[in-house]
């Protein structure tokens, strides 16, 4: 049966490698943000999550916090090797200037079984900010036993 989960107020958000979206929770002071949040999860393919952030609490204490009208989305699809994730980062400071970033993407993960002793992993992203040209990078690892 599918879950349908809402959450307002201060909380951990954090997507895939926690590149974009995180807690930085190697620091003495995690990154938490003040949200509302509502997620899907189909419990077998589809995971679709969107975020309404207000407030961003950053780790160099409460002078530092960002005031904010970001908006969050991250759906993931699950192959039966693999993990399809699109996401769309929209961030914009609250203080009447004109500070947006603005980042959009998709993200490919999985593993590749190429026999009895041979399976790799790969990664493969490619981001777009909307002020730079997009990339792609695709790294592939052996598993070690």
């Amino acid at each position: 049966m599918p879950d349908v989960v809402a959450k307002l107020g201060r909380q951990v958000i954090t997507y895939d490698d926690h590149r974009f979206v995180g807690d930085v929770g190697w620091r003495q002071d995690r990154q938490t943000f003040d949200a509302f949040s509502l997620g899907y999860d189909s419990q077998d393919l589809i995971t679709a999550n969107y975020n309404f952030v207000t407030q961003r609490n950053r780790i160099f204490a409460e002078e530092k916090d960002i005031d904010s009208r970001d908006h969050l989305l991250n759906l993931k699809y699950e192959f039966k090797t693999a993990k399809l994730v699109g996401y769309a980062y929209l961030l914009e400071e609250d203080n009447d200037s004109k500070l947006s970033h603005d980042t959009y993407g998709i993200r490919l993960a999985g593993g590749v079984n190429r026999g009895k002793d041979s399976d790799s992993l790969m990664q493969s992203k490619s981001p777009r900010n909307r002020n730079r040209k997009p990339c792609l990078t695709i790294t592939g690892l052996p598993s070690i036993d």
